[in-house]
């Protein structure tokens, strides 16, 4: 039998002092740009949704926070690759973690940490 998982009707919401720098560091990473005004910006990432709101908030950001990406429109390989390639700091590489799935882990420029994965085959009831 195999298992999918179950559709997230949720989103990540995040504060962010400048949006131009999200925008540029999301778009060459491969996130789109689905919609935006002068003070939000929602972008997309296979299925993988995260939203920005300009606002100055109190540093450190993200502490205590991993944000899980799912790699589905390409191998997570080379999703890596290509991240390198385009000089994108990786803080941990590529490695197959203890419950069987590749990932690779980074920070954006405003310290939220990021990790690409591949897609989990679990059921969320």
């Amino acid at each position: 039998m195999k298992i999918t998982p179950a559709i997230n009707h949720s989103f990540v919401e995040l504060y962010a002092s400048d949006l131009k720098i999200v925008k540029d560091f999301y778009t060459k990473l491969g996130f789109k740009i689905v919609w935006e005004i002068d003070t939000y910006v929602v972008l997309k990432f296979d299925k993988s949704i995260i939203a920005f709101f300009k606002e100055n908030f109190p540093e450190p950001r993200g502490v205590g926070i991993e944000i899980v990406i799912q790699v589905e429109s390409q191998d997570i390989k080379d999703c890596y690759q290509k991240f390198l390639n385009l000089g994108i700091k990786i803080n941990e590489p590529l490695t197959l973690q203890d419950y069987d799935k590749w990932d690779f882990r980074l920070h954006d420029p405003l310290g939220y940490y990021l990790r690409f994965t591949e897609p989990e085959n679990i059921l969320f009831c």
